[in-house]
């Protein structure tokens, strides 16, 4: 009886119990993750809205409407980057994607800056332009100058 995987040459371990290339990828420590930044324009709906929930599926978080960040390793966003191409292929009207990976550094650099703004100051010019529209549009419609609809005829007051 002959026993295999004991002479020279032959190899003792079986080819499924290998551990496989990828498989380093799983056991990495959150440190080596990127910042990934994800925008797309995608006229379609169904496929924008799909691809929203793929971004979501990966842990990203929405920035904006067409815009998504978060954390990745480079295999996961790779996975996204296939899975992005597949879909933006189906899709009605095609699309655009991409992602971009942003590292702990160039990440530190970046400001954010998230304000509300000052408050708008309403100084009456805009009120007053809008109801000098309206007027004029009424007149219009009325087939009346302005002076008539405010009640002036030839120059005087009433």
């Amino acid at each position: 009886m002959v026993k295999r995987g004991a002479g020279p040459g032959l190899k003792s371990t079986r080819p499924w119990q290998v551990e496989r290339p990828g498989a380093a990828a799983m056991r990495q420590a959150a440190g080596d993750e990127l910042f990934t930044l994800v925008a797309f324009d995608v006229p379609c709906d169904k496929a924008r809205r799909r691809l929203g929930e793929m971004c979501k599926d990966y842990g990203l978080k929405r920035a904006q409407w067409s815009v998504f960040e978060g954390e990745m390793s480079r295999n996961r966003r790779e996975e996204l980057a296939g899975r992005v191409e597949k879909l933006l292929g189906e899709a009605e009207g095609g699309g655009r994607a991409t992602l971009y990976p942003i590292g702990r550094q160039e990440a530190g650099w970046a400001s954010r800056i998230v304000t509300r703004g000052a408050p708008v100051k309403d100084t009456g010019v805009a009120r007053a332009a809008a109801a000098r529209a309206a007027e004029e549009d009424l007149a219009a419609l009325l087939g009346a100058s302005i002076d008539d609809l405010r009640g002036k005829t030839g120059g005087s007051r009433g």
